[in-house]
């Protein structure tokens, strides 16, 4: 790669429409890649580079680590909240609502905690989903810090998928919220309630 290192998959290049399990490319469009993937452009311009790949038929594969040596990268505070982001899109018509033949995108921390969301992997959206963001927040506990991105399913069938606009900002995820209620049996008793439940933000 470039700026990042990828460590299980292959480079191809020049580009040939016929990508195999366990290659990777970057290129304006996932169908130069694969004649086979659905076309279209990248999430910043439509006419950038994005990076794409063929999903691996082995688990646990990594795409995606900062630094183009696969190492820890400097610049962060001790203590400090950071936000953590990527766009994904699913470039495979054979994507379903079936989990197995959608990316499930794992990701691994160095010298991080407080991890939000904890549940560390997520699906690839469904490809009339488009471009979706995934964003992590974390505490950094040293003055470097590593991220990865793996594949954790595996398979021919759909677990193919483009990323874009990958960033690590300070600050936290938006705070947001919900909440459930019980009302009271009648207006003078006291058996009512309300659960409020809160994520993202900065405490």
């Amino acid at each position: 790669g470039v700026g990042f290192f990828v460590h299980d998959y292959t480079l191809i290049n020049p580009l040939t429409g016929t990508s195999s399990p366990g290659n990777y490319s970057r290129t304006t469009d996932p169908a130069l890649m694969n004649s086979t993937y659905i076309t279209g452009g990248d999430h910043t311009t439509g006419t950038g580079n994005m990076l794409v790949v063929d999903g691996s038929t082995l688990i646990n594969r990594f795409f995606w680590t900062t630094g183009n040596t696969g190492g820890a990268i400097g610049g962060f505070t001790a203590g400090s909240t950071y936000t953590f982001s990527y766009w994904i899109k699913s470039v495979s018509n054979a994507v379903t609502t079936t989990a197995s033949t959608r990316a499930n995108i794992g990701i691994f921390f160095v010298n991080a905690a407080s991890v939000n969301p904890t549940t560390t992997s997520n699906l690839a959206p469904l490809p009339a989903d488009g471009w979706q963001r995934v964003s992590y927040s974390f505490v950094a506990t040293a003055n470097n810090a590593m991220i990865r991105l793996q594949t954790l399913n595996s398979g021919t069938v759909g677990c193919d998928f483009a990323v874009d606009d990958f960033s690590i900002t300070q600050g936290g995820l938006p705070l947001t919220g919900s909440y459930t209620t019980v009302n009271p049996t009648c207006p003078t008793s006291t058996n009512g309630s309300i659960t409020v439940t809160l994520s993202g933000g900065e405490f």
